[in-house]
């Protein structure tokens, strides 16, 4: 009897449907990186948030609110829905019909582009009605915050329960995420925060604002929010005027933030130089002497998986941060301190040659290799992969856990 014939798979073509809660900018976070990687494979429709009702006139005069592929990937389309589909919360049926038809707008975006699945990628908890209001193949969450932003722990949404348990997959940021809310998840992994590792470990000119502040540079490169810890930054700075203070980021608009940062401007050692595209920012880091990661210590921060450790890591610089839990995971790498005495001891070593010896530069980057987003996105098609009964992807390299132990874990 010969032999029996495969039967071909169908041609089968994903789209995704990204809902986010901001626009699409040059100042990326996690989501920006999983999802201009994907758009290097498959058509992605990055949906930012409607405008409110009240901005109708304003949005008619501007036009169409339908936006061109990014500059670069050109399958990556951001869309902002048509001034005739606001935002509206009541009545709730007719809020509900324009979700809907915004979301069947981004659809057909994908549809036009040859796509035949759609997967829809929810980042956050705000989008729980989603899955019933438009045709899909698959669905997945991505939990890349503690979407509370309490300093003191919330319980669980109910919005975000429904998600977890509804959707196909959920990705996970953070260990400590994964204790409290995987077993709650209809189909966990752990995809902690990742780096352009080439863009940060390759040598760069040291960009201009940076190079017209004295040295040594004690650096941070990141969002400005209420969630660092700005008296003990202020402290510190105002102890060691020998020290520049260089923060190179946007800073939210956060009730007292504005207040806390004109405070320690008034230092003449400390710089502030503003927000930069995340193709620029990889050169600051390592012209930095030392990274810092000032954060508060509460229970927010114990949730998250800074996305500038991976960073500062890749650039091999020596790093000082506060006793966080990700941090304490990681103490063997980021030297760890409290008050601003304890600071000065923790910058003042990391000044030293021997915490920039090569083979401390190597430990950094070695560890920052394992956690590419090149990696991750593959660990997160290979889900989509698997649940569209796609071909399997040629297996990516493993995607290693932050040390968490399940000793630290269970101290949560």
């Amino acid at each position: 009897m010969a032999d029996r014939v495969a039967s071909p798979l169908p041609r089968v073509s994903p789209g995704f449907i990204a809902l986010v809660s901001h626009d699409w900018n040059d100042q990326w976070l996690g989501r920006a990186q999983i999802l201009s990687r994907i758009a290097k494979q498959f058509h992605v429709v990055w949906c930012g948030p409607p405008h409110e009702w009240r901005a109708i006139p304003s949005r008619a005069r501007s036009g169409p609110s339908v936006q061109e592929p990014v500059a670069d990937l050109p399958m990556l389309h951001t869309y902002r829905p048509e001034p005739w589909l606001p935002r509206l919360y009541r009545p709730r049926t007719l809020a509900l019909r324009l979700f809907q038809q915004r979301l069947e707008n981004a659809r057909a975006i994908l549809e036009r582009h040859g796509c035949t699945h759609i997967v829809l990628s929810i980042w956050n908890p705000q989008y729980s009605n989603v899955l019933p209001l438009v045709k899909h193949d698959m669905s997945m969450y991505h939990i890349n915050d503690e979407y509370s932003f309490a300093p003191v722990q919330q319980p669980i949404s109910a919005e975000e329960r429904v998600l977890m348990t509804s959707v196909d997959e959920v990705f996970i940021h953070s260990p400590a995420v994964m204790a409290r809310k995987g077993a709650l998840c209809s189909s966990a992994t752990l995809t902690p925060n990742g780096v352009d590792f080439d863009a940060f470990a390759s040598s760069r000119p040291i960009p201009d604002d940076l190079a017209a502040i004295p040295s040594p540079r004690i650096g941070y490169s990141g969002f400005l929010k209420t969630q660092l810890d700005w008296e003990l930054l202020y402290a510190t700075a105002q102890q060691n005027p020998q020290w520049s203070f260089v923060f190179v980021g946007k800073a939210l608009e956060q009730p007292g933030l504005a207040e806390s940062l004109a405070r320690l401007d008034s230092l003449k050692n400390v710089h502030f130089l503003g927000g930069k595209p995340s193709r620029e920012l990889s050169a600051y880091p390592q012209h930095f002497d030392v990274c810092m990661l000032p954060y508060c210590v509460d229970d927010y921060t114990k949730y998250i998986d800074p996305l500038k450790l991976s960073e500062y890591m890749a650039s091999g610089r020596p790093a000082v941060g506060t006793p966080i839990l990700p941090l304490r995971e990681v103490s063997d790498l980021v030297a760890l301190a409290t008050s601003p005495m304890e600071w000065r001891q923790a910058i003042s070593a990391s000044l030293l040659p021997a915490a920039n010896a090569p083979e401390e530069r190597a430990k950094r980057q070695s560890w920052a290799k394992t956690r590419t987003w090149d990696a991750l996105v593959t660990t997160i098609l290979n889900r989509v992969d698997r649940r569209l009964g796609l071909v399997p992807l040629e297996q990516a390299a493993e995607v290693l856990t932050p040390r968490a132990t399940q000793a630290s874990i269970a101290r949560l």
